[in-house]
């Protein structure tokens, strides 16, 4: 899938936030709370896939990006990192590229592909492995898959 930005949030218990250090642009660690309204935080919650074809016009965006400067995302999709029925994470891509730089919605392939990939993470990270092991796997499984 080509986007412009991808992201693997994990959700820490005993913060109760999702937390990244891996995201397309992103050069330090970024935590976010589990309840502060995202669109990841609630697909962490709900543990349910979100497609949305238009951000701005979603009720749960959030507006975050306020400055004008700031990358503001069109399309965005948020899948679940499930296991055993606990969220482990969740998987966000942003603007679909489609074409010649034209950003288009995720589409059902999409969907699927992602839901797969969301399976196949699940497999590295467990309960019992050390969090440095499970990081390294996961994140060495998202890049490699994104291509980051």
């Amino acid at each position: 899938v080509n986007c412009k930005r991808a992201t693997l949030w994990i959700v820490d218990e005993e913060t109760n936030e999702l937390w990244t250090s891996f995201a397309s642009g992103l050069d330090k660690e970024l935590r976010v709370p589990l309840d502060s309204g995202s669109l990841a935080g609630w697909t962490a919650a709900n543990q349910q896939m979100r497609n949305i074809p238009n951000v701005q016009k979603d009720p749960l965006w959030s507006g975050n990006a306020k400055k004008p400067q700031e990358w503001v995302p069109q399309t965005m999709i948020c899948i679940p990192v499930l296991k055993n029925g606990k969220t482990l994470g969740v998987i966000q891509m942003m603007d679909k590229i489609s074409g010649k730089d034209k950003v288009v919605a995720f589409d059902q392939n999409d969907e699927k592909l992602l839901k797969m990939l969301a399976g196949h993470i699940a497999i590295f990270m467990g309960d019992d492995e050390d969090e440095d092991e499970a990081e390294g796997g996961v994140l060495g499984a998202m890049k490699k898959t994104l291509g980051f």
